[in-house]
């Protein structure tokens, strides 16, 4: 069962990656978050503060809330479908003022998610 880089996504302070893997019952993910202690000089520190979600079944629990609002690094070629979907049916349920403010990170993801 190898380990596979379903999603990242983050901003300055941080990275969040969804590992996925499949098994002979399906896919199991995990999320790990990675933060950046920072140092009086703007400067990464050496201690980097992270930890690991449990595994699931269920991607979405995997991706956690609030995933849109963050900026996109990368997507699984065989799970773009279900986050298309799945970004669309968040951002549907978003207030105007919260679609505008989140603008920025709208069109990242949008490249990510529709560009060939």
């Amino acid at each position: 069962m190898d380990a596979q880089v379903i999603v990242e996504y983050g901003c300055e302070d941080g990275m969040v990656t969804v590992y996925g893997a499949k098994s002979e019952e399906g896919w199991l993910f995990w999320r790990h978050v990675g933060t950046a202690d920072l140092d009086d000089n703007d400067e990464v520190g050496s201690s980097p503060r992270s930890w690991a979600g449990p595994k699931t079944a269920n991607l979405s629990e995997a991706v956690g809330k609030n995933w849109i609002f963050y900026n996109p690094v990368s997507i699984h070629p065989d799970f773009l479908p279900w986050f298309r979907q799945a970004y669309d049916a968040e951002w549907a349920q978003l207030p105007v003022e919260t679609r505008l403010q989140r603008k920025d990170s709208r069109r990242s993801w949008q490249e990510l998610l529709w560009s060939p």
